[in-house]
């Protein structure tokens, strides 16, 4: 997931690319425990805490594991705040 984290699929041409790359990071975020997904968001940059929040909304838009993901959304909004949201949602480059 941090690598995928670290260089987003933002500037691939194939849509086929960028669904897979989201489907890698909605795999990982289903793979950690409840218990450490602070822990795991603690231990992301500011970048990464942005295309996170990114990969949530693209994983919530093919309405992949929507109740993790909104989990998540939670635990990061608490830690990272509604400035991660809104560049999140600023943010014109597809995933």
């Amino acid at each position: 997931m941090k690598a995928s984290l670290k260089d987003p699929s933002f500037g691939a041409e194939s849509d086929d690319v960028r669904r897979r790359s989201a489907k890698v990071v909605v795999k990982a975020i289903g793979s950690v425990p409840k218990k450490d997904v602070a822990e795991v968001i603690d231990g992301l940059s500011g970048e990464e805490q942005d295309a996170l929040m990114r990969y949530l909304y693209r994983g919530l838009a093919d309405r992949e594991a929507c109740s993790q993901l909104l989990e998540w959304h939670g635990a990061l909004t608490e830690k990272a705040g509604m400035g991660c949201v809104m560049r999140a949602l600023a943010d014109r480059r597809v995933l």
